[in-house]
């Protein structure tokens, strides 16, 4: 076993952890009190757990220590938390809709928190500088998450779910389908 497959484990573990917590809220998000902005969200945050964890096979040959493999293990919680508080409603007979305004402050809060944590693992784990044209998704995201957290209307959430989705696939085919943009630029 490699030091990769091993330190990866943990990691592993957290983010199965949350696609599990995501698929098992299907059934309920997108059948009870449906309220499509969150599904929008849980269908997101589905995505994001996925790329993620394809995303770490591209690190497999860095050299771990203790500050990169707790960052690692960080952003992986943090990716978790957004998931609990999407979906983890205090009653079923609770809306989606009353659930996602209870929630949104935290989930977005956490949500600021992982995106700038994103910025930082690309600068250590790919070498991507500050600069990277890459960092407009990645601050339009911020961005977007930002205003979703200091804002209460319904109307801007409805936009900002569909924004939000747009930006990360953009940013995710740039990541998948460019892969030396980040060897490229640094």
């Amino acid at each position: 076993m490699t030091h990769f497959e091993y330190i990866s484990v943990m990691v592993s573990i957290i983010m199965g952890l949350g696609i599990v917590r995501l698929l098992g809220s299907f059934d309920k998000v997108f059948s009870e009190h449906r309220y499509w902005p969150h599904a929008v969200w849980v269908l997101t945050l589905f995505w994001l757990h996925v790329q993620n964890w394809w995303a770490y096979w591209e690190i497999r040959t860095v050299s771990f220590n203790v500050a990169l493999y707790s960052t690692w293990v960080g952003y992986a919680s943090l990716m978790y938390l957004t998931t609990v508080a999407l979906t983890n409603r205090r009653s079923d007979d609770t809306p989606w809709k009353e659930h996602f305004f209870a929630q949104r402050r935290w989930f977005f809060g956490v949500m600021i928190l992982t995106i700038i944590l994103e910025i930082f693992l690309t600068r250590l784990f790919f070498g991507a500088s500050l600069l990277h044209p890459y960092r407009a998704i990645q601050l339009t995201l911020l961005a977007l998450v930002i205003w979703a957290a200091v804002s209460d209307r319904e109307k801007y959430h409805k936009i900002i779910s569909v924004l939000f989705f747009i930006f990360m696939a953009i940013g995710i085919s740039i990541f998948r389908f460019l892969p030396d943009l980040f060897r490229s630029a640094s």
